[in-house]
C-alpha cells in the first residue's frame, strides 16, 4: 500500500523524456520516517545522475590572535554555511565553553546555559553563511596551556554530508616564566617564622676567628691585651692567660715593696 504521490515532474532533452513521482511509504516503522520511493521512468535513450537535493551545513572558526596569556580577552569567529541544493530548517549551532574561559559579549546574542552557547535560526538558505563575533576571557587563575572550545551545528533536515558539521577552537594559553620565577622569589625572600634547628654537624662548628680582649686595673696602671684566635676555646685560653700576666705582675710588686721596706 502506498500513498498518492506528493510531487511530479517531467524533462525534456532532446530525444529523451523523464518522468519522476516520489511517494511516501506507508509502514514507515519499518523503513524509517527519512526513506522514501521514487519511480523514474525514462523514455528513449538517455544518460545521466538523479542527485536528491539536501543541505549540506558546514562550520568553522578562528581566533583573532593565536595564544593568550591568563586574564587576557581574545575573539573567537565562527562562520556557518549551507553549501547543499537546499535551504535546511530548524538550524541550531552549539558552543561549548570549557572551565577557565567565560564569554563577554557577541554580536548575535546567543542562549546562554551553563557551559553552552546557543544560536538558532528557523531557515537556513542555500549558499548563505553566517559568522558570530565572540569576545571571551581567559581566567586569571587558569593552569592549562591550552583551551579546547567545540562547535557543532545541526538541522530537522537529513544531510549527505555530517564531517563537516563539527569543528574544535584551540586556544593556546602562554605561561608565562617571569610569573613562576617571581613567585619563587617571592618565596626565598619571605621571612623565616620558625628558627632552624642546627644540625649535629652544624653544633660542632666554631667560628673561624674570635677575638678576646682584656682590661684590667692595677695600681693605677692600665693593663690591656687584645689576642685574636682561630677558635673560641683559643679565646677564653688567651683571656686566662692575660690574667695569669696580671697575676705575676702583682708579685713582681709585692716583691719590690718587701725589698724596699728592709
Amino acid at each position: 500500500m502506498a500513498l498518492p504521490f506528493l510531487g511530479s515532474g517531467s524533462i525534456t532533452t532532446g530525444d529523451a523524456t523523464v518522468t519522476a513521482k516520489i511517494l511516501n511509504l506507508l509502514n514507515t516503522n519499518i523503513v524509517g520516517n527519512n526513506w522514501y520511493y521514487v519511480m523514474v521512468n525514462v523514455f528513449g535513450n538517455w544518460k545521466g545522475n538523479i542527485r536528491f537535493a539536501r543541505p549540506d551545513l558546514t562550520v568553522r572558526s578562528w581566533w583573532s590572535k593565536p595564544r593568550v596569556r591568563p586574564g587576557e580577552t581574545v575573539t573567537l569567529s565562527i562562520l556557518s554555511g549551507n553549501q547543499g541544493l537546499v535551504w535546511a530548517e530548524r538550524t541550531k549551532l552549539n558552543l561549548q565553553l570549557p572551565a577557565g574561559i567565560s564569554l563577554l559579549s557577541s554580536d548575535i546574542v546567543p542562549q546562554n546555559s551553563p557551559g553552552i552557547l546557543q544560536w538558532f535560526w528557523d531557515r537556513f538558505e542555500k549558499s548563505d553563511t553566517r559568522q558570530i563575533n565572540l569576545v571571551l576571557k581567559v581566567a586569571d587563575d587558569v593552569v592549562a596551556n591550552s583551551l579546547q572550545l567545540p562547535i557543532d551545528i545541526s538541522s530537522g533536515f537529513r544531510e549527505d554530508e555530517t564531517g563537516n558539521n563539527n569543528a574544535i577552537a584551540t586556544l593556546e594559553i602562554e605561561q608565562s616564566s617571569s610569573d613562576s620565577y617571581s613567585s619563587q622569589v617571592q618565596s626565598l625572600n619571605s621571612p623565616i617564622t620558625q628558627p632552624i634547628s642546627p644540625t649535629p654537624s652544624q653544633k660542632k662548628l666554631t667560628p673561624l676567628f674570635a677575638s678576646a680582649q682584656a682590661q684590667e686595673k692595677s695600681n693605677g696602671d692600665m693593663l690591656s691585651t687584645s689576642t685574636t684566635a682561630p677558635s673560641a676555646g683559643f679565646a677564653i685560653a688567651a683571656s686566662t692567660f692575660s690574667h695569669w700576666w696580671l697575676l705575676v705582675g702583682l708579685i713582681a710588686v709585692t716583691v719590690r715593696r718587701i725589698l724596699q721596706e728592709e
